[in-house]
């Protein structure tokens, strides 16, 4: 078993930064290493119902300023989370503090049969809230504000499709896992430093973490029960576990037309089974508890896709990616309106209508084999030079990969400024409009 963890957070070098209010839930896959597929038919079985029977949690840690470190060299751990009753992790946003930097391991504790227990550490993701008044000044209106906040957003999701589609133009696999992922980043950590970003693809087959971690608790119950002897197997052992399968798959309803429904389909159908009289030779009650078991392992190791497609679905995706991401901005238009006025904000809107059409028409011309490979590159690469130029005015608050504040000046400026304000306002929403502008076309090396 592999722990992956997914969001939020990246390599240590460069974490992403977040309002403290802002930081998205966190998030981790869990990968079945195929390789025990070569063992024993039972002892496979037993080995996977120990793996997904796995008590998971979150530990979280406070970097800089550091809390106390522990015995094993780890920082001191400043909470541990353990999932709720549908398998989330929820943070509290509490224990945040402004302008600090955190890291956080997902941790699965995994018994044997005789009761050892075995903690599995994921790697570790790090992660930066941002200091005071630098992502959105408090002085800013309540409007300004909110649509700043909305285009951070549309910009770290652009962000990392664009770096998903450039690493799979370079020939690198990418692994989609759960595609709720929220940052800039998909992190499976390669070295200290790399980490492979996300390429936001829901190809149906995932099994939900939260849907994973209730299968594990059944199936380490099957595998308790095909321990004993099958002549002490009464039957409404069985009934039990066909009730329990039932209500699993009704709390997930959308699994069903998914193409992990078809895995779903084949437990239901066990689970009928269970629910009929005994077989009467022992050897065909053990039988029907291993196709359980059988079935279950099929849902829950189907959770990693790797997305070895070729480049015209990985493009075809992307394309329609940035389409919902620029139909995102065409709907903050009132929005715009207030803070650049009409004129401004309509020109902005026609430059991204046109962004989006040229991504629409080249994806036709890849779907109909008109655009090798390379000569997609090629017109990536022409399109990137061609990106609007960036305003100085605006350009002036950048600092990094994040839009930051001139807070020297903002400490001068009073409510009674409003001229200046507005001002401010303006190139602030400017500036994450020109780094869209930016994120839409990636850097093909």
């Amino acid at each position: 078993m592999t722990l992956v963890p997914v969001t939020p957070g990246g390599p240590a070098a460069t974490p992403p930064v977040y309002a403290v209010e802002d930081i998205p839930q966190l998030e981790f896959e869990v990968i079945l290493d195929a390789a025990i597929g070569q063992m024993d038919i039972d002892d496979y079985l037993t080995t996977r119902a120990q793996q997904i029977s796995a008590q998971f949690s979150i530990w979280l840690y406070r970097i800089d300023p550091p809390l106390e470190a522990s015995g094993d060299g780890r920082p001191g751990v400043l909470l541990v989370i353990e999932p709720d009753g549908r398998g989330n992790f929820s943070l509290g946003k509490e224990v945040y503090r402004p302008g600090t930097t955190y890291g956080w391991q997902a941790v699965a504790l995994v018994r044997d049969q005789q009761g050892t227990s075995v903690r599995l550490w994921s790697p570790m993701l790090y992660f930066r809230t941002a200091p005071v008044a630098t992502v959105v000044p408090e002085l800013v209106s309540p409007t300004a504000r909110d649509l700043a906040l909305e285009l951070i957003s549309v910009c770290a999701d652009q962000l990392r499709a664009r770096d998903a589609l450039a690493t799979r133009l370079r020939g690198l696999h990418l692994y989609g896992n759960y595609p709720s992922a929220s940052d800039t980043f998909f992190c499976t950590p390669l070295t200290a430093e790399e980490s492979i970003p996300y390429l936001p693809v829901n190809t149906g087959e995932e099994a939900p973490l939260n849907l994973i971690i209730s299968l594990g608790r059944l199936m380490a119950d099957v595998d308790a029960l095909k321990q004993r002897e099958a002549v002490a197997i009464a039957p409404e052992d069985l009934r039990s576990l066909s009730t329990r399968v039932y209500d699993l798959i009704s709390q997930v309803p959308e699994l069903t037309v998914l193409p992990i429904g078809r895995r779903i389909s084949t437990l239901a159908a066990v689970a009928e089974k269970l629910a009929q009289p005994l077989p009467e030779d022992p050897q065909g009650v053990t039988m029907l508890l291993n196709e359980m078991l059988l079935a279950i392992d099929s849902v829950v190791a189907g959770g990693t896709t790797e997305l070895n497609a070729g480049y015209t679905q990985m493009f075809a995706v992307y394309a329609g990616g940035v389409d919902d991401e620029v139909n995102r901005l065409f709907e903050l238009e009132p929005e715009l309106t207030a803070i650049l006025g009409t004129e401004e904000a309509l020109y902005w809107l026609e430059y991204f209508a046109d962004q989006q059409l040229q991504f629409f028409e080249m994806a036709e011309e890849v779907g109909r084999d008109r655009l090798s490979k390379a000569l997609l590159m090629d017109q990536l690469r022409e399109n990137r030079w061609a990106i609007i130029e960036p305003d100085a005015d605006a350009f002036r608050y950048l600092e990094g990969a994040a839009c930051q504040v001139d807070t020297d000046r903002i400490k001068r400026l009073t409510g009674a400024d409003t001229a200046q304000v507005e001002r401010l306002q303006a190139e602030i929403v400017r500036c994450h409009l020109l780094r869209l502008a930016d994120y839409l076309w990636p850097e093909i090396r």
